[in-house]
C-alpha cells in the first residue's frame, strides 16, 4: 500500500469518527454554551468548598490555640478575662464551652476560699461561677463533649450547694447520677445528695449564713503601751565617724569631740598613765610619804598648763605632810 493510499484510509477513519460523535451527541450541540457554563460553575464550587474546609480547620485550630494561651494566663496570673474573650470570640464552639467551664471552676474555688473571711465577696464569686456554668449546662450537646457535660453538672451542683440553694443542687447531682451512673463524678455526686438531704448540715449552714462578725476589743485590763523605737534623733553619719564622741543612745557630743586631740592613741595612753598615778597615790599610806619619792609619770604628750600647776601643788602638799610626821617622831 502506497503512502497516498494510507493517507486516504486515515482520512476516511477520521470522517467515520466524526460522524459517530455527531450521531451520539449531535443533539447536544445547541447546548454547548450551557454545558461550558455548568462546568465552570462546578469547578468554582469545588474550589469554594475546599476553601471553606481549610478556613474552618484554621478557625478550629485558632480557637483551641487561644484557649490554651488563655488557660496558661489563668495559671500564671490568675486572670480569667482572656478565657472570657475566647467564649465571646468563638460562640457556640467547643472551645468557648471549655473556657466557660474553666472560668466557672476558677470562680468556684476563689469564692470558697474567700467566704471564710470575706463572705460578701465570696458569694459574689460563687454567683458569677453559677452564671458561667449555667451556660455550659444549657448548651446543646452538639457543641460540648460528654466529659464536659459531666464536669459541668457536678460543678453546677457544688456551686448551688455552696450558695445554700440545696434543692437546685440536688437536681444537678441527681441528673449526673441518672445520665452517667458509671462516671467518676457519680460517687461525689451521691455524697453531695447525702449532704443536701442532711438536716443537721442544713441547719448548720443556716446558722453560718445568719452569722455576723462582731469585732470588738477583748475585755479586761489594757496592756502597756508600746514604746517608740523610731530613734528619730539618731545620727547615723555621726556614728560612723571614728573620732565622734557618743553618749549611751548613740548621739554625738560635739563639744567633747572638739576638745579631744585628733590622735586617739596618744590620748588613750595619757589617760591610762594618769589613772595609774592617781590610784597609787590614793592606795599608798600617808606615813610612807616621807620615804617614797613622789611618783612622776613621763608623758610623751605635752601636759596642759592647768594640769602642771595642779601637780606642783600636790607635791608641796606631800612634803608638808612629811614634815608633820618628822615632828611627831621628835616629840616621841
Amino acid at each position: 500500500m502506497t503512502k497516498k493510499e494510507k493517507k486516504e484510509e486515515l482520512h476516511l477513519d477520521e470522517n467515520d469518527l466524526t460522524a459517530w460523535i455527531e450521531k451520539k451527541i449531535g443533539h447536544l450541540k445547541p447546548y454547548t454554551s450551557h454545558i461550558a457554563l455548568a462546568a465552570a460553575l462546578a469547578f468554582a464550587g469545588f474550589m469554594a468548598i475546599t476553601y471553606f474546609i481549610n478556613a474552618r480547620q484554621t478557625a478550629y485550630a485558632d480557637q483551641w490555640r487561644e484557649l490554651s494561651l488563655a488557660n496558661t494566663d489563668l495559671l500564671l496570673n490568675q486572670n480569667t478575662s482572656r478565657l472570657l474573650n475566647v467564649a465571646e470570640d468563638y460562640p457556640n464552639q467547643r472551645a468557648a464551652m471549655w473556657s466557660l467551664q474553666i472560668v466557672g471552676d476558677s470562680d468556684l474555688q476563689t469564692g470558697l476560699s474567700k467566704v471564710s473571711y470575706d463572705r460578701e465577696q465570696g458569694f459574689i464569686d460563687l454567683k458569677r461561677a453559677k452564671t458561667n456554668l449555667q451556660k455550659v449546662v444549657d448548651a446543646s450537646s452538639s457543641i460540648k463533649s460528654e466529659s464536659l457535660q459531666k464536669r459541668a453538672l457536678f460543678s453546677m451542683g457544688y456551686t448551688c450547694e455552696s450558695l445554700g440553694e440545696f434543692e437546685e443542687a440536688r437536681k444537678y447531682y441527681q441528673q449526673l447520677i441518672d445520665e452517667f451512673p458509671d462516671s467518676a463524678f457519680a460517687p461525689p455526686a451521691q455524697r453531695g445528695l447525702n449532704r443536701t438531704n442532711n438536716p443537721e448540715l442544713l441547719a448548720l449552714y443556716d446558722t453560718f449564713k445568719e452569722w455576723e462578725d462582731i469585732s470588738a476589743e477583748a475585755p479586761g485590763p489594757t496592756g502597756p503601751t508600746i514604746p517608740n523605737l523610731d530613734f528619730d534623733d539618731l545620727d547615723i553619719d555621726a556614728i560612723n565617724e571614728p573620732n565622734a564622741s557618743k553618749d549611751d543612745f548613740g548621739t554625738t557630743d560635739e563639744s567633747a569631740s572638739a576638745d579631744k586631740p585628733e590622735n586617739n592613741e596618744e590620748t588613750t595612753t595619757a589617760a591610762l598613765k594618769n589613772v595609774s598615778t592617781e590610784t597609787v597615790e590614793e592606795n599608798s599610806p600617808k606615813t610612807e610619804a616621807k620615804d617614797a619619792p613622789p611618783q612622776t609619770v613621763e608623758d610623751d604628750s605635752a601636759p596642759k598648763k592647768g594640769e602642771g600647776e595642779a601637780g606642783e601643788g600636790e607635791g608641796e602638799g606631800g612634803e608638808g605632810e612629811g614634815g608633820e610626821n618628822e615632828q611627831g617622831d621628835g616629840d616621841h
